[in-house]
Order: C-alpha cells, then structure tokens, then sequence
C-alpha cells in the first residue's frame, strides 16, 4: 500500500513558508496488535515533516509493508510515487529537526548539487571521525545513511533493488550512495545535525523483514 499524503496547510493562507520542490517518502510497517501506538513511530516522523521551515511541495509518499517485503522492497514504492524534482527519504522510526529540509535545501541550490546530506543525533552507526563532516569523494565513497535529499531522476535510475542482496542486511542504502556516485553525481553534505537517529527499538529500519522497527510494525 502507498499513500500519497498532502500537504495540510497547502490553503492556508496564514502559512507563508516557501515550497519547494520535493517530496519525502517514508517506508513503514503496519500497526501490529497492541505492540505500538500507530502514533508512535510513523506520527513523530510525519509530525516532524509538518514542523519543516519550508514546505515539500510533493507532501509525504508512505509506503506501507504489508507483506513483509523489507526496506529495499518498501522505499522503492515510496520513490516510484513521486514527481517532484527532488526526493527527500525519511525512516519511519527518524524524525527531522525543523531545519532539515531548509538546510538540504540551501546546500542543493548554492552547490548545484544532486545529493545533500547532513550528519544526526542519538545513535551513532557509523565513526564521526571518519564520516562526520569529511567531503564526499565519488572514487571513494562513505556512509552517509539514507536520509538524504535526492535529484528525483536520479534516484529512479539507481532504485533499490538489487539482485544478490545479503541474506541479513539488504543495504539497499549504501547500494544507492554507491549507485548515486557512479552516476556521477554530486554530493553536498554538512557535519550540522538536522536530524534524529532513533535505535530505542533495537535496530534501524534498513533490512529483512523483522528488523528494526519491523519488530513493532508489522501485519
């Protein structure tokens, strides 16, 4: 199931913020019994979208994994509703700090970049001393996780699905940065945080199915 949600205040004509031309997709699991409040996880990200300082033009693509399909599976459905220039992918277990989207926004359009990405708070996956800050190389490229803001078309030529994925870990994330940076394309990025990373569940939502918030949205 994909839902394409709009923008709330899109005719209010008290919201003065700027639109620009993205929009977010956000992968997630359905509500599983009384494991989780449905508001819990996917309501704070999509809050959080809400509270950006400019507006997603595109609004919120959610796709949802009702069959377990995984991560990969689930983003590439998010992805394939949008239209907007720009794609900006959210986790359902990440939420944005109110400057994310405006931050990506400014690195994009004084680089001309194709892909901007910023560093996180909460759980650290990755060293800081070897990702934080640290220029990208496409030669060499490094983990910078997967929320990231990308030139749409660019990210529809790359996808999420690869054959021969690891039988534990899809890493259909680190699959699209490395998929981005042999297309050529450039990377804009900032060691500011701009967003949360949430491991309180126990796991990210990258993956097989049952992984990460998996294990609290599910059918």
């Amino acid at each position: 199931m994909t839902q394409q949600k709009n923008w709330p205040t899109e005719c209010d004509p008290q919201d003065t913020r700027p639109l620009v031309p993205v929009t977010f997709a956000v992968p997630t699991h359905p509500a599983r019994g009384n494991a989780a409040d449905p508001d819990t996880l996917l309501g704070r990200a999509l809050r959080s979208v809400y509270a950006q300082t400019v507006v997603p033009s595109g609004g919120i693509s959610v796709a949802c994994d009702l069959n377990g399909d995984g991560a990969a599976v689930t983003r590439q459905r998010a992805l394939d509703e949008v239209s907007t220039t720009f794609v900006s992918f959210l986790d359902s277990d990440d939420w944005l700090y109110p400057n994310h989207l405006e931050t990506h926004w400014r690195l994009l359009q004084e680089n001309d970049g194709d892909v901007a990405y910023s560093w996180w708070g909460g759980n650290r996956p990755f060293s800081e001393k070897t990702h934080r800050g640290i220029p990208f190389d496409n030669a060499h490229p490094h983990h910078i996780t997967m929320t990231l803001t990308v030139r749409t078309e660019l990210a529809k030529q790359v996808g999420f699905l690869f054959p021969q994925m690891h039988p534990e870990w899809y890493g259909e994330d680190w699959k699209m940065i490395t998929g981005l940076a042999a297309l050529g394309a450039k990377f804009v990025g900032t060691a500011e945080e701009t967003w949360f990373y949430d491991a309180s569940h126990g796991g990210n939502s990258s993956g097989i199915p049952g992984k990460g918030d998996a294990g609290l949205w599910q059918p």
